[in-house]
């Protein structure tokens, strides 16, 4: 009797990099210069480039099989951030070993391709084979990788939105091609993660901050299914059960990568999922690595989370 393998995914998101150099006032003449005030008064005082390192090194530790980055890794969306966060994601592993979907800070204000997201290309690029299956450029969403029996399936909600707007959007190209991908998927029994930025489903109705086609991609995800949905966004640990024709799909959030811990306010965390098994038939494992109180390190939080799918 062959012994089933656990395939362990590591995810993290909103790491919000912090700027190598402080931006010319040339760069900040559009919507950037609200998100800029809002770094320099507000966020550059929550988000820690040492507590990222931490928190590298003690998910590194972990040795997982793969890491799955859920977007917002700049602030501004300059073109200095994007270089700088192509070299962090260097530190991680080898492109093939780290997918990456963008956030709506990663598309702040429009960018031409190949000198934002485009530099991490190797990081978004999916599967040669899938792109024979279901077509697409070699820089396109959603994208496929299959490793082991695991499928990633990588989408875009970011898009450049107005002033103090943080919404997201898929659009309906993108949404369609995901059920189709699903529905193929699923007869090749593997089991199938979906990546995106922003929930899906979110506690908040407000336009400003929201998936704005979340409906389209929950009718999706009821009909063709998928065993697991990984967002950030929220800067929090979520966890929501979507009902639908094939069974339920947790739909996983979590916090920061860079956040300093604040009373009564949990800092920077990421989660490991352990995969045991194929397609419907699969275990899940949901454990949460959390910065201690004290600030220096990580530790597994009070609660794990154990499911079959």
């Amino acid at each position: 009797m062959t012994a089933r393998t656990v395939y362990k995914i590591a995810h993290i998101s909103d790491l919000h990099l912090d700027f190598d150099a402080i931006p010319h006032w040339r760069d900040l003449m559009n919507k950037r210069a609200i998100g800029y005030y809002n770094w320099r008064y507000r966020r550059r005082h929550h988000h820690k480039r040492q507590i990222l390192e931490l928190l590298i090194a003690d998910l590194n530790a972990q040795k997982p099989d793969h890491t799955i980055v859920s977007g917002d890794l700049v602030n501004l969306a300059l073109p200095g951030e994007f270089q700088t966060a192509a070299d962090f994601l260097s530190k991680l592993d080898r492109p093939s070993n780290v997918s990456v979907v963008p956030g709506n800070h990663d598309a702040y204000v429009s960018m031409p391709v190949e000198k934002s997201i485009g530099l991490w290309r190797e990081y978004m690029r999916g599967d040669t084979s899938i792109h024979a299956r279901f077509g697409g450029s070699e820089i396109s969403f959603p994208y496929v990788r299959i490793r082991k029996k695991i499928a990633i399936i990588g989408l875009s909600s970011a898009i450049p939105t107005p002033p103090f707007m943080a919404y997201g959007n898929l659009g309906r190209s993108q949404v369609k091609r995901l059920g189709t991908i699903l529905r193929q998927l699923a007869k090749d029994d593997l089991f199938r993660i979906v990546v995106v930025h922003h929930p899906p489903i979110s506690a908040s109705a407000a336009r400003w901050n929201r998936l704005l086609d979340g409906k389209a991609l929950q009718e999706v995800l009821q009909g063709d299914g998928a065993e697991l949905v990984l967002h950030g966004h929220l800067h929090q640990r979520s966890i929501r059960y979507l009902e639908g024709e094939n069974g339920i799909t947790p739909i996983v959030g979590v916090p920061s990568a860079s956040l300093a811990y604040q009373a009564n306010r949990p800092g920077a965390a990421y989660h490991l999922y352990s995969i045991d098994g194929t397609g419907k038939s699969s275990t899940l494992k949901i454990t949460t690595r959390t910065l201690k109180t004290t600030g220096h390190g990580f530790s597994d939080a009070a609660f794990t989370e154990s499911s079959a799918v």
